[in-house]
C-alpha cells in the first residue's frame, strides 16, 4: 500500500496516528473482533499467562 493510500484510509476512518479507538462493551467485544476480522495475535504476548488460553483466528 502506498503512503497516499494509507493516508486516505486513515482519513476515511478518522484515524489518528494510524490508529482508531472504538469503545465496545466487554460482553460484545468477541463479536466485534470477529466481525471486524481483527488480528490480535500480537497483543497476546502482552497478556498475563492466565489470560492467554484459547486460540485467536
Amino acid at each position: 500500500m502506498t503512503e497516499e493510500q494509507s493516508l486516505a484510509i486513515q482519513r476515511d476512518y478518522a484515524m489518528k496516528g494510524g490508529r482508531r479507538e472504538i469503545d465496545v462493551r466487554l460482553s460484545k467485544a468477541y463479536y466485534f473482533i470477529m466481525r471486524m476480522s481483527l488480528d490480535l495475535s500480537d497483543l497476546r504476548a502482552n497478556l498475563p499467562e492466565q489470560h492467554r488460553g484459547g486460540k485467536l483466528k
